[in-house]
């Protein structure tokens, strides 16, 4: 484990894998995810996550997204 500068502790909750949040935002691999809606947040599968206005995947943005209909399907 590594320590998260800035990061609550009191408040820090592991989401899934990389991604963690407490109460100044949400985290992706330790660095904080920066214009990220941390009261939004929801855990979709396989390293995507939304807030109310963008979709990530392995921290990054994914431009054009539609976080209100988007959708991970499956790979097979």
């Amino acid at each position: 484990t590594s320590k998260i500068g800035g990061a609550d502790a009191a408040s820090f909750e592991i989401i899934e894998r990389q991604y963690a949040r407490d109460k100044n935002g949400v985290y992706c691999s330790g660095k904080i995810m920066e214009g990220f809606d941390w009261g939004s947040v929801v855990m979709l599968r396989d390293n995507y996550i939304r807030d109310k206005e963008s979709v990530y995947f392995m921290c990054e943005k994914i431009d054009g997204a539609d976080a209100k209909s988007f959708e991970v399907l499956s790979h097979q």
